[in-house]
């Protein structure tokens, strides 16, 4: 199973850099796409809250479940301590690291898929608001392709990319729980 990874994750690697063009959009997704979406998803989420008194208040959720799931795959990534492919030797990076954090899982994914999940959570307990079911398709496949650069570019394995986009999925269904749980036990909602 480890060498199918890493037969899947250099075929996407050599694939990305057929072309130019392939590259510049594989480098670009890898690093810039994940803090544009956030920052897109921010703005969306405050100019939806414009009769709330505090439009901060659409926002703090959608952070805190970004966290959560950032903490989660922090945790795990010192847990199971997987080395990069560029310092395997198996490929070059083809960007700069900033932060050299281990490979498994890969925070991008997790963050990204997170937003999407988040937008498509608040489309079915928002009263389907067709707004944010296009915010959640786009943030998909913005995801999508921010997890595949991740491993176009050499820093991270397919199997990094999907157990962070399992994570990123699964994390604000639990943030919706741990809310339903709250207002159910307790005299305060979170």
């Amino acid at each position: 199973m480890k060498n199918l990874d890493k037969q899947i994750s250099k075929w996407v690697y050599d694939r990305a850099h057929v072309s130019p063009v392939l590259t510049l959009l594989a480098k670009f997704g890898a690093t810039y796409a994940i803090g544009l979406m956030v920052l897109v998803a921010m703005l969306f989420l405050w100019q939806s809250s414009y009769a709330s008194a505090n439009p901060m208040d659409s926002i703090q959720p959608f952070l805190t479940t970004i966290g959560l799931s950032w903490v989660i795959t922090l945790a795990l990534q010192f847990i199971v301590r997987r080395r990069r492919p560029f310092e395997c030797a198996i490929y070059e990076a083809k960007v700069k690291m900033f932060c050299k954090t281990p490979s498994f899982p890969s925070a991008h994914a997790t963050i990204t898929f997170a937003t999407a999940s988040y937008f498509f959570n608040h489309f079915l307990f928002g009263y389907f608001d067709r707004a944010f079911l296009f915010a959640a398709i786009f943030f998909f496949l913005v995801a999508i392709w921010v997890a595949l650069s991740r491993v176009a570019v050499g820093v991270h394995y397919v199997s990094d990319i999907l157990v962070g986009a399992l994570i990123g999925l699964l994390t604000p269904w639990l943030f919706v729980l741990l809310l339903v749980l709250s207002c159910t036990f307790t005299t305060n909602c979170i």
